[in-house]
């Protein structure tokens, strides 16, 4: 599987939402933004090579959330790839 990366101009409001927050992000700080409404999400990234890997950080850190209060959170691969 070839890593991709998310590019071009953000769809509809939640992800220009998104995309706007990080208009104060520093270009040394990688983020990733996540917005929901009414059960819609929009995501903008920032500073990663490519989207998977911004996602492997994500998931890092509520990984390290869960261990605070108590959680093991294991995550298992799941369909082709």
């Amino acid at each position: 599987m070839t890593p991709t990366r998310s590019e071009g101009e953000p769809h509809d409001e939640l992800t220009r939402l998104a995309a706007r927050m990080l208009d104060v992000t520093p270009d040394d700080v990688r983020s990733v933004v996540m917005v929901e409404r009414d059960g819609r999400l929009g995501t903008a990234l920032h500073g990663f090579e490519d989207d998977a890997e911004a996602f492997a950080w994500m998931f890092a850190h509520l990984a390290a959330i869960a261990k605070v209060n108590g959680v093991r959170m294991m995550i298992a691969p799941v369909g082709e790839g």
